[in-house]
């Protein structure tokens, strides 16, 4: 899939990015592979994943983030609306690692970034940032999502 391609390694992220920014910038070749995924033109899928782009800070998030669909998220979540280009990172992760797991390693993250940023990061989490009504929509909008964000941290 196009995260695990994406998260190989630094050095393939890097090269990937790199060779999509020679077609006419990131987020513009992000919408062309946005518009295949969705079967729109690359200018509907710009717009779109434009729109549709959200963020979240970690303290209004908790461990249940990476826990089950059963698990409802509260209604005091901050999600907000983000322009493309002022989200500091994009979360992925597998749904086979183990939740606490991964609540660790990104509270480690974010305390790295806050140590060396001075500030909270902003983050675009799957379980909060897609609609789970307009999920076929914001699938294919990833693309863009990423390239809307500064850097991907894989957990």
């Amino acid at each position: 899939d196009l995260l695990g391609a994406l998260c190989v390694s630094r050095r393939a992220r890097e090269r990937v990015l790199g060779a999509l920014a020679t077609q006419g910038g990131a987020v513009n070749a992000a919408a062309g592979i946005s518009a295949l995924m969705g079967s729109a033109s690359v200018d509907a899928a710009l717009r779109s994943g434009r729109g549709r782009f959200r963020k979240v800070q970690l303290p209004d998030v908790g461990p249940w983030v990476f826990g089950g669909p059963e698990e409802d998220v509260p209604a005091s979540v901050k999600l907000a609306k983000a322009d493309l280009g002022f989200v500091d990172a994009f979360i992925s992760h597998s749904g086979r690692d183990l939740p606490a797991h991964k609540w660790a390693a990104l509270c480690a993250w974010r305390d790295r970034f806050v140590r060396d940023q001075g500030r909270e990061p902003t983050l675009w989490i799957d379980r909060l940032c897609i609609d789970p009504e307009r999920a076929s929509e914001d699938i294919a909008n990833l693309p863009v999502f990423i390239a809307g964000c500064d850097r991907m941290v894989c957990l």
